[in-house]
């Protein structure tokens, strides 16, 4: 969790971070790194490390070139994650009125958007505050039916192939 005071993100050394996210794979069969938006010194060896990346972007301009350089700088770091996913979050499928076009998007990004959050703003903020899941507050949302979603998908894209 974050710190009660902020601190700079170096603050945060490399080695302290990679010994983080070792002891978490001893303890747990999954690790969920959320990386700060701004990358550091260590976020080069935890995405080098990790075995998929979910880079979430949303549907404006100066989003999508963040998420751009952000795939961009992964390809020239020499980190290759075995899965690497871009999610577009609080997605809102309209007829009319949507400034910038999921196509535009793609082609900026140079690839396709592997996954859609709806936006539900109000239920995440209400999970958040009361530090519960959005489970708890509503069950069966459309938004925890695509997390639910992308999980399953990566779990099964990572697991090992079965000989025959």
């Amino acid at each position: 969790t974050a710190p009660p005071e902020i601190i700079a993100l170096e603050a945060i050394d490399t080695e302290l971070a990679t010994r983080i996210i070792a002891l978490a794979r001893q303890e747990f069969n999954y690790v969920v790194v959320d990386l700060p938006h701004d990358w550091t010194a260590w976020s080069h060896d935890i995405l080098k490390s990790a075995d998929a990346v979910f880079l979430v972007t949303q549907l404006t301009v100066g989003a999508i070139r963040h998420a751009r350089r952000q795939i961009d700088a992964v390809a020239s770091a020499d980190v290759y994650p075995t899965l690497l996913s871009v999610v577009l979050n609080r997605y809102e499928r309209r007829f009319w009125g949507n400034d910038i076009k999921v196509d535009d998007a793609e082609k900026a990004l140079g690839r396709s958007i592997d996954y859609f959050v709806p936006n539900n703003f109000k239920l995440v903020s209400e999970a958040l505050n009361r530090g519960v899941s959005l489970y708890d507050i509503k069950r069966r949302t459309k938004f925890e039916k695509r997390l639910r979603e992308m999980a399953d998908s990566c779990v099964a894209a990572l697991a090992p192939t079965k000989a025959l």
